[in-house]
């Protein structure tokens, strides 16, 4: 966010009485007006629908049909949005303008920008199944900046024209991009039986793609099919090892949750888990039932009481990490996905310095906890821990530890994958990690 759009940012929330910090995560007296508004609620609705289809998605004329139902839910809301940014502009310079539908047009905004999101991850969830739950290929094709609106967006109409041509005449789904919010990486996705995807970009009017634009196709396949380090020298690694999760856990927490507003939990010792349904009124509220119920789970899961370990939260995430799977393919039932997408609920893991030490002591390896960094490096985020076998050591980075938790990896798991890409690949700085067979878990379809 540049100083002036945050400047402004900040006016806005003023104005209508948000207090700081200015962020996505609203206070929830604020919140609570923003998910009661129709908009919103159509859009659990809406998600819900399009996630149940998703998943029985099983060829390329399911894939076309189910596309341009999403587009078509994008492009309303977008246009809703263009017009909700164009009144609150006005009401800025004093002008008079019509009344919102709901509240005024700074909440507008906000509802079908978060609504705008959600859809998007819908999108992200298409892309995943298309890539067979493949995370390197989202990842790889996410080094660009986000797409803008689609309605307004120049040569959108011959993109449209592109893939129907793609459909008519090779029978070929074309993923439009813009559709999601982490394939970034050229116009159009091609996906044909038996090959790689295409990456494709559209040009009206006979103009040539420009060089940044080739270039930045041929890093991304360079990345996939050669092994080509991305920018900055980091490597996307594709680990051998099994992914293994607690999301079983996570969906019976959340059954819990549903009847007692909060549940604790510990899904494995070292590992601890709240999920929220609802509940809270106020900002004081909301913080001390996650307060108290986060020291039920870390009692839970057998943390020492000066312990420390690392927390992250379900809505800090909201599907805009790439190296992280989006909520719509969480192996649970599409309405609970769907409340994740739109904040209705939550969940927080908390993973403990003394399991990870556990864990890496078997394989030779020591924990130990750095001072915090004067500055981070904004690629890969702040070193959490570091790790060392004889005179070596390596970075724990604190966005591959939020992988970890936001999806639930077990502790073993991630110990062996981390091991494994030191053993393998002992000079790449350890990012964010791959799996195999993650369409075992993404795929599974055991709570519907």
């Amino acid at each position: 966010m540049g100083v002036e759009q945050g400047t402004r940012e900040r006016e806005l929330a003023q104005r209508y009485g948000v207090k700081p910090p200015w962020s996505t995560v609203i206070q929830p007296e604020i919140r609570a007006t923003f998910l009661r508004h129709p908009v919103h609620q159509w859009a659990q609705t809406e998600i819900t629908n399009l996630l149940m289809m998703l998943r029985t998605l099983d060829d390329a004329g399911q894939y076309y049909n189910f596309q341009r139902w999403l587009w078509s839910d994008v492009v309303r809301i977008e246009h809703q949005l263009d017009e909700a940014s164009k009144h609150l502009a006005r009401v800025l310079r004093g002008k008079r303008v019509p009344e919102a539908p709901e509240g005024n047009w700074w909440s507008e905004r906000m509802v079908l920008r978060d609504v705008a999101r959600q859809l998007r991850s819908v999108g992200d969830g298409l892309a995943w199944q298309l890539f067979g739950f493949d995370r390197r290929y989202v990842i790889a094709l996410s080094r660009n900046q986000m797409t803008g609106p689609i309605h307004s967006k120049a040569g959108h109409r011959q993109e449209l024209q592109t893939l129907m041509d793609l459909w008519q005449k090779e029978r070929a789904f074309a993923l439009i991009n813009d559709l999601t919010n982490n394939v970034r990486t050229g116009d159009l996705t091609v996906f044909r039986p038996g090959v790689a995807p295409e990456i494709k970009e559209v040009k009206t009017g006979g103009k040539r793609i420009r060089k940044e634009q080739r270039d930045r196709i041929n890093r991304a396949l360079a990345t996939l099919h050669a092994g080509a380090p991305m920018p900055r020298g980091i490597a996307l690694l594709a680990s051998p090892i099994k992914l293994d999760t607690h999301m079983e856990s996570l969906y019976e927490s959340f059954t819990r949750s549903s009847k007692f507003k909060v549940d604790a939990t510990a899904v494995e010792p070292g590992w601890a888990l709240v999920t929220t349904v609802g509940g809270a009124s106020t900002l004081d509220e909301a913080q001390g039932l996650l307060s108290d119920a986060l020291t039920k789970a870390t009692k839970l899961a057998q943390f020492g009481n000066e312990e420390q370990y690392l927390s992250f939260n379900s809505d800090d995430h909201l599907g805009m990490d790439p190296s992280i799977a989006p909520f719509s393919i969480y192996p649970l039932p599409p309405v609970i996905c769907a409340a994740l997408l739109g904040t209705r609920i939550s969940y927080r893991g908390a993973l403990s310095a003394r399991a990870l030490a556990v864990a890496f002591d078997q394989y030779g390896f020591k924990v130990s906890i750095p001072q915090p960094a004067k500055t981070s490096d904004r690629e890969m985020g702040e070193r959490t821990f570091i790790i060392q076998k004889g005179d070596r050591s390596w970075n724990l980075m604190k966005r591959g530890l939020g992988q970890v938790i936001l999806e639930l990896v077990t502790v073993n798991a991630y110990v062996r994958a981390v091991v494994n890409a030191i053993e393998n690949h002992p000079s790449e700085p350890l990012v964010g990690l791959t799996f195999s067979d993650e369409h075992e878990t993404w795929g599974k379809r055991a709570w519907d």
